[in-house]
């Protein structure tokens, strides 16, 4: 069996890994695993700054951008904003 990796990216650089089995699409609360990288120092940066950031992913069907508006603790992220494309 493949195992899948379910990257996600801010501005091109690895952010972390989404603990489910599928990406998400829609708004809500989701775990994921940070990888201690530049891109999610920024991230986190942005979201203080602005409120959000554009984070994305690659999947089958294209390009996905969404939004991250918060971080409820360690490991969470609040999501919103899903688009393809």
């Amino acid at each position: 069996m493949t195992e899948i990796k379910l990257e996600f990216y801010f501005r091109g650089g690895p952010v972390g890994i989404f603990q489910m089995l599928e990406f998400p699409r829609e708004s809500g609360i989701y775990s994921y695993i940070p990888y201690r990288s530049g891109s999610h120092y920024l991230m986190h940066q942005t979201l203080q700054e602005f409120g959000c950031a554009e984070c994305s992913y690659v999947t089958k069907d294209g390009l996905v951008r969404f939004q991250v508006s918060g971080c409820p603790e360690y490991g969470q992220l609040k999501l919103c904003d899903f688009q393809l494309g």
